[in-house]
């Protein structure tokens, strides 16, 4: 199981900042099996990207580690926003990610950087439902979760 988190500090301060945490570890059952990376730097939209859940995909040649078919999909987009890139994701993972494992298997990613005017914003593609024990849906989709639903709640100062 990953704990990802991902926080927003300073709201809408010049000098705000994006903090994400992930663990490393990757398990097959309860058994562990490796390490890998699970967050990642997108510098030129001044975001991050961590996930949970699967940890491969299938590729050319059989499986791959998401973070390497994750640092693959970020060096090859040219989405120039947030919005942009999550939706990207949430449609190359429908590509990548067979339909059968979609349905059975939990999986998700936080994106979160900072849009016009420095606006944070949070968005969270996932295959998974709202209740707490986030049954896979078959489907990715992206949902931005900070300006619609957190942010009014917010004091600024």
């Amino acid at each position: 199981m990953t704990l990802l988190t991902t926080e927003i500090h300073r709201h809408y301060q010049a000098d705000a900042v994006i903090v994400f945490a992930a663990d490393q570890r990757i398990s097959r059952g309860d058994i562990r099996d490796s390490e890998q990376p699970k967050v990642f730097r997108v510098d030129r939209l001044r975001a991050g990207i961590g996930y949970f859940g699967m940890a491969e995909v299938f590729a050319a040649g059989g499986r791959e580690p998401m973070a390497v078919w994750l640092s693959r999909f970020l060096d090859g987009s040219a989405a120039p926003t947030l919005v942009a890139l999550a939706n990207e994701l949430a449609t190359a993972l429908n590509t990548a990610v067979p339909a059968d494992w979609r349905a059975s298997e939990t999986s998700g990613f936080h994106l979160c950087g900072f849009a016009e005017q420095a606006r944070p914003e949070f968005w969270y593609v996932r295959n998974c439902d709202d209740t707490p024990a986030q049954n896979p849906i078959g489907v990715y989709s992206a949902r931005e979760d900070f300006q619609g639903r957190d942010a009014p709640k917010l004091a600024v100062g």
